[in-house]
């Protein structure tokens, strides 16, 4: 069976990548250089001997990105979708990912189990219905494959991602892991039933390195660090400004996040003086206009002054009376 490609680039280089349809939506929108936040991340972050696992890697996208990076290290391409994984084996092959393993699994909560998984282009998502797959998790998975630590987690499960990271947080600490996932606030209630909120306070009390990926329009840094009583800022966010998808980044390890760390990351002094700046122009602009407004004003008032005079004048007996006089001498007045 033939499938139809895109010849796209990303970091600097070429990947065909193919898709199960044209008519497939995430195949539709793929474009060179797609996500250009997880591109920048792991430039920065990304380092080329890292182990890697990509949690939810559909057809390989970012496999592919991930493995550009860790070009000395290897990378875990973790998919359980049965008429994907022949996809995500085809784009490994067809750009030499020789650095990526593909494991035909589900991450949950529990191993030696079978859940359902539904099929829908790249957001599949297990479910109560579907084509039945098995379920590993994160510490089960690198036992099997006797890996000696793992340093970055890339995660995309349409909602499971809450207890994926509550089950493997021992598993995240030990290896000091850096963990790139999705915060979507709809798939985490349709498909999981988590509670956003209760997620958004978990992240922050657990792990000491909380992050918001900004998009390449919205800040000249990449992350932007969050403290413990910010899980509101995360909903805000979430709901009001990025249409209930947020990627975020989690670590115990701060070190992970040194690599261009003064480009890419906004601490909160940083914010607050960021804020401070923008409350001081703001200020300033509104002074500038209160006095604009005044100057104005004043104007208005003296020019109404003197029509109130003038009005006056017209309708005083002194006028009327010379009225006669300063028609003859309008009549009189030489002409030039």
């Amino acid at each position: 069976m033939s499938f139809p490609f895109k010849d796209l680039t990303f970091l600097g280089e070429s990947f065909r990548i193919y898709g199960p349809s044209v008519e497939d939506r995430y195949f539709q929108i793929l474009h060179d250089d797609m996500e250009p936040e997880f591109i920048r991340f792991c430039r920065s972050f990304v380092r080329p001997d890292y182990i890697c696992l990509d949690v939810g890697a559909n057809i390989g996208v970012k496999a592919l990105i991930v493995a550009a990076r860790a070009r000395h290290g290897r990378v875990i391409a973790i998919e359980p979708g049965p008429s994907i994984v022949p996809l995500l084996a085809l784009n490994m092959q067809a750009n030499q990912a020789a650095n990526v393993t593909i494991e035909k699994v589900a991450i949950g909560n529990r191993t030696g189990a079978s859940v359902r998984f539904k099929e829908e282009s790249a957001f599949g998502f297990v479910s109560d219905t579907g084509v039945e797959v098995p379920m590993t998790t994160l510490p089960a998975l690198a036992e099997k494959l006797d890996l000696p630590r793992v340093d970055f987690i890339k995660m995309d499960v349409e909602g499971l991602e809450f207890e994926i990271l509550k089950n493997s947080l021992d598993f995240i600490n030990r290896n000091d892991a850096l963990v790139y996932f999705e915060f979507n606030t709809w798939t985490q209630m349709t498909n999981a039933d988590v509670q956003p909120k209760e997620f958004a306070k978990w992240l922050l009390k657990n792990f000491s390195h909380v992050y918001m990926v900004n998009k390449p329009d919205q800040d000249e840094h990449l992350l932007w660090k969050l403290t413990e009583q910010e899980w509101r800022a995360i909903l805000y966010h979430n709901c009001f400004h990025s249409n209930f998808v947020n990627d975020m980044v989690v670590t115990n390890a701060p070190w992970r996040l040194e690599a261009a760390h003064d480009a890419a990351v906004l601490e909160p002094s940083q914010k607050a003086a960021q804020g401070n700046e923008e409350v001081a122009e703001r200020a300033a602009a509104g002074a500038e206009r209160d006095a604009g407004g005044a100057e104005l004003a004043a104007l208005r008032a003296e020019r109404d002054a003197i029509r109130a005079q003038l009005e006056a004048l017209q309708n005083s007996t002194s006028w009327k009376i010379t009225s006669g006089l300063r028609a003859i001498g309008r009549i009189l007045k030489p002409r030039s």
